[in-house]
C-alpha cells in the first residue's frame, strides 16, 4: 500500500484474499517515484494455480496540476516493470479523461503502445 503522510485521506491499496498467494513487491525505484497526490502507487505478486503476475495499482489526484509529471513517472515505472516482470496488470485511477482526446490523452496511450499495454474502462 501508499498511505499519504502529509494529507488526509487518498493512497492506493491492494486486497488479496487469503487463500489467493500473494505477496508485496518493493522496489527501490518504484519508492523514489511516489509523490502524494501526483504518483501513488503500490505493487503485489499474484500467484493462482502457478500463473503469477504483477498487479499494480496507481493514482493520481484529479486536484492537482501534475499531469505531465505523472506521466514521466508512469513511463519510467512501466520501463522498471517491463525490465523485471513478464506478466503485468495495471490498475487504478489515473484520472485522464480518455473521451478527450488532448496531448494528454496521446502521451498517455502512446506510453502504454510502448508497452505492449492497453486501457479498458
Amino acid at each position: 500500500f501508499f498511505s499519504r503522510s502529509n494529507s488526509i485521506g487518498g493512497g492506493v491499496v491492494i486486497m488479496v484474499r487469503k487463500d489467493i498467494k500473494s505477496k508485496t513487491i518493493l522496489i527501490p525505484a518504484v519508492q523514489n517515484l511516489l509523490n502524494e497526490k501526483e504518483f501513488e502507487c503500490c505493487l503485489s505478486e499474484i500467484t493462482v494455480d502457478k500463473f503469477s503476475f504483477i498487479l499494480v495499482c496507481v493514482y493520481r489526484s484529479p486536484k492537482q496540476c501534475f499531469v505531465e509529471s505523472f506521466l514521466e513517472k508512469f513511463d519510467i515505472l512501466c520501463t522498471i516493470l517491463h525490465d523485471k516482470f513478464k506478466n503485468i496488470i495495471i490498475t487504478g485511477d489515473f484520472n485522464i479523461n480518455v473521451l478527450n482526446h488532448d496531448k494528454t490523452y496521446f502521451t498517455f496511450v502512446n506510453i502504454l503502445k510502448s508497452y505492449n499495454l492497453d486501457y479498458k474502462v
